[in-house]
């Protein structure tokens, strides 16, 4: 017997939804790989995600919405509207990875919650967005039949918070890709072809260098870190920290402590 499964990804704009986006194109590439014939996947997808990943847009079905995204009110529209059409036959599980379960959603309801943020850290929201993930989490985390965190942390805040029963609440980490020890300082031929060159150039010249690939978002505390890499680099003033993420809401202040003379 297979397993019909669908995907809510219409919360997941490329590039920009940051490390949520990682976790669930990786749980959803170990799914396609492990699953075998048992489940039966369908994604249901922004139209600028085939382009973002192609290599998941080949191998499972996706279905395109009319939308980009941007419109983060259309969006949800769509989510009430549009997937819950899609959704009502023909899938044995519903899986929602954005943090939150639609109005209106059909099936067997599986539900990711990321973190709880906007509960927490409510001055990183907007008075909009505050107002309505304050009544959406809550909500979807009881209308949900199994609850997915990336985390024990986030998975003890959660059953905390929202007052759930245990057994409901599952920790699922993210995937990760193990790269061989024996690839450090190796010819630039072994490096990932997308490599930045910027990256590769460290790599090649055996630079020690941190990456940090977080969008530039208040929660991020890129600052601290920049803080911490001044102190380092005044009695190592050979290394390098490299921020591959986008930018997010704190990435003027982060420019400016940049632009300090001790980094």
């Amino acid at each position: 017997m297979t397993l019909e499964v669908a995907w809510n990804l219409l919360w997941l704009r490329p590039g920009v939804v940051g490390g949520s986006e990682e976790y669930a194109t990786r749980q959803l590439r170990a799914l396609i790989d492990h699953a075998g014939e048992h489940v039966r996947t369908t994604a249901f997808v922004l139209a600028p995600f085939a382009d973002a990943h192609p290599d998941l847009a080949r191998d499972t079905r996706c279905v395109v919405a009319p939308l980009d995204g941007a419109n983060k009110a259309l969006r949800v529209a769509v989510e009430t509207t549009w997937l819950a059409a899609r959704t009502r036959r023909g899938f044995d599980v519903v899986h929602h990875l954005g943090g939150r379960i639609p109005q209106v959603a059909t099936g067997r309801r599986v539900l990711t919650i990321h973190d709880i943020q906007p509960l927490e850290q409510p001055e990183n929201f907007s008075p909009v967005k505050r107002l309505f993930l304050g009544r959406a989490l809550p909500r979807s985390a009881r209308r949900a039949a199994h609850v997915i965190t990336p985390s024990e942390h986030v998975r003890g805040k959660v059953i905390a918070r929202f007052a759930l029963d245990p057994a409901r609440v599952h920790a699922i980490a993210a995937p990760i890709t193990v790269i061989d020890p024996s690839v450090a300082g190796a010819p630039p031929a072994t490096m990932p072809a997308n490599m930045p060159a910027e990256l590769r150039a460290l790599v090649e010249h055996g630079t020690p260098y941190f990456l940090y690939p977080a969008i530039t978002y208040p929660h991020k505390n890129h600052r601290v870190l920049l803080d911490a890499f001044a102190r380092v680099r005044a009695t190592h003033p050979e290394a390098r920290l490299v921020l591959s993420g986008g930018a997010g809401g704190s990435d003027a202040a982060v420019a400016a402590r940049v632009a300090q003379p001790d980094l």
